[in-house]
């Protein structure tokens, strides 16, 4: 996948996409993890069962706040200042 013309850097756009997808899948791991809690005093696997998947959310949650934080803020400033 290219980036699209009007990209100066093509490294800033695979750097978003990356970051991006990190994201994705910390978000979606803590809500498997606030989940598995919420739902395994009802007979469903608990928390101890996915305890992996819970650790590498740990692991990812700095990026994926990064991420949002390059993503929404950093990168529309510098965008700003080079127009």
């Amino acid at each position: 996948m290219a980036p699209p013309d009007n990209v100066d850097e093509p490294w800033v756009y695979y750097l978003r996409i990356a970051l991006a997808f990190v994201a994705g899948v910390a978000y979606l791991a803590i809500a498997v993890c606030v989940g598995s809690g919420l739902f395994s005093s009802r007979g469903l696997p608990g928390y101890w069962r996915i305890w992996p998947i819970c650790f590498i959310v740990g692991l990812l949650w700095p990026v994926a706040g990064l991420g949002v934080v390059v993503y929404f803020i950093v990168y529309p400033l510098v965008d700003v200042g080079r127009t």
